[in-house]
């Protein structure tokens, strides 16, 4: 049976990271949504082949990122197969391997999986939950017992549950492991520190595992006056600069922290070198946050937040909802932003007395209190290859295109908030 992992319709609940990749690629815990789908999928069905689908848009780099992965290969899977379909969001439960054949699962009317007939998908036209909720014959049924992760800010809740379910599973998949030397502090059970061979960590750092495992990747660096709770989870070839790691936080691999971060999930090659705080956030890639840069997670109110996700305000029901961040953008020294901010791919902050807007349209600059449009579609393109030259990247064609075509995309998101602001100043 062939099983496929897809996103839905709603990919947007995942703004802005999702403008650049899939909502399979997104993080929680150690590992993104697809890399524990591949491995949940490989205990229970070994022989099973899986594909992934995404955005049209996305397939091209996708693909050239990853050239072992079967995306949007539905032809693959010929009619009279059965195939399982799963929502890339869903949490990993063995429900899914016992879905009757012919019938749909539904989470308060969105597509968790499908058993279904592989005729009756190929060729249609639509994502692929639009392609099962109209697949005539098929039985829709209400299943609550698969959770979804529906909102971006669902992966920074899940987070410290998602780093301890992952450790077992770090630490039976690593080569080798290592001890910590003479002179670092372990509060608790030293066996709930879990570092790759390869880790640098110094004397005068400290790493409390009272609350959950620590789990550092290979090739990372962790200086002294650094203290780091779990659950936590540092990925490879990192750089941790006197940070204080609070409890719940993920770094992807190639960061560089420093200051303050608490519940937070850091998507991978991103620079938070200095002082300053990022509280139950998520940021993605190629982001520089510059010296002190801050953000609130919380309202003096103490009432739950909103997050504007591309122009439409959405209830949370949380309390605690720090900012999310698309790649490639930076902020200024002082940066201040606010609770529940939305700030998409390429944008530019510079402190200027004021907390940024909650809401930056991709591509937009906030500079001296006033939000504008950036720059031009071909100064933007050099400064994404700039900031990826300095780590020794390259911004392939694949890679371009999708920055390219957001360009296009989000301007009537630019315009429309642009002229919001100007209104307000007047």
């Amino acid at each position: 049976m062939n099983i496929f992992l897809f996103e839905d319709r709603y990919s947007n609940n995942f703004y802005p990271l999702s403008l650049t990749r899939p909502v399979w690629d997104l993080r929680s815990g150690c590992f993104s949504l697809r890399e524990r789908w591949e491995m949940f999928i490989g205990r229970h069905r070994p022989d099973a082949p899986i594909g992934f689908f995404t955005r049209e848009e996305l397939v091209p780099w996708y693909r050239e990122e990853n050239p072992g992965l079967r995306i949007n290969e539905w032809d693959d899977a010929r009619a009279g197969e059965t195939v399982l379909c799963i929502n890339c969001a869903a949490v990993p439960d063995e429900a899914v391997f016992a879905i009757p054949p012919g019938t749909v699962w539904t989470r308060r009317g969105q597509v968790t999986a499908a058993c279904v007939d592989a005729g009756l998908l190929s060729g249609s036209a639509g994502t692929i939950d639009e392609r099962l909720g109209g697949a005539q014959g098929c039985t829709v049924e209400e299943n609550p017992r698969i959770k979804l992760l529906d909102y971006i800010w669902s992966l920074v809740d899940e987070n410290p549950a998602m780093i301890a379910g992952d450790a077992e599973i770090v630490r039976k998949a690593a080569a080798r492991l290592i001890s910590a030397p003479p002179g670092v502090t372990i509060i608790g059970d030293p066996g709930q520190l879990i570092m790759e061979e390869g880790v640098r960590i110094d004397p005068l750092a400290c790493v409390d595992v009272t609350g959950g495992p620590v789990i550092v990747g290979r090739g990372t660096v962790i200086h002294p006056f650094t203290r780091v709770e779990g659950p936590c989870s540092v990925g490879r070839d990192c750089i941790i600069l006197g940070a204080k790691l609070r409890a719940g936080t993920t770094i992807g691999d190639t960061c560089r922290v420093g200051g303050e971060v608490e519940q937070s999930i850091v998507h991978g090659r991103t620079n938070k070198y200095h002082d300053g705080f990022l509280g139950h956030s998520y940021v993605g890639e190629w982001v520089n946050l510059g010296a002190l840069t801050t953000n609130s997670d919380l309202k003096n109110t103490y009432s739950n937040v909103k997050v504007n996700l591309q122009g439409q305000r959405i209830q949370t029901e949380k309390m605690k909802v720090g900012c999310f961040i698309g790649d490639f953008t930076r902020t200024s020294i002082g940066t201040l932003i606010n609770t529940g901010s939305s700030i998409g791919v390429a944008c530019m902050l510079v402190h200027g007395g004021c907390m940024a807007p909650r809401y930056v349209p991709s591509f937009s600059w906030f500079m001296n209190n006033q939000l504008s449009e950036g720059e031009p579609l071909q100064a933007t393109m050099q400064t994404c290859r700039a900031i990826m030259g300095r780590r020794g990247a390259v911004m392939t064609p694949a890679h371009g295109a999708v920055i390219e075509r957001l360009y296009g995309v989000c301007e009537d998101y630019r315009k429309a908030e642009v002229r919001k602001w100007k209104d307000r100043s007047k």
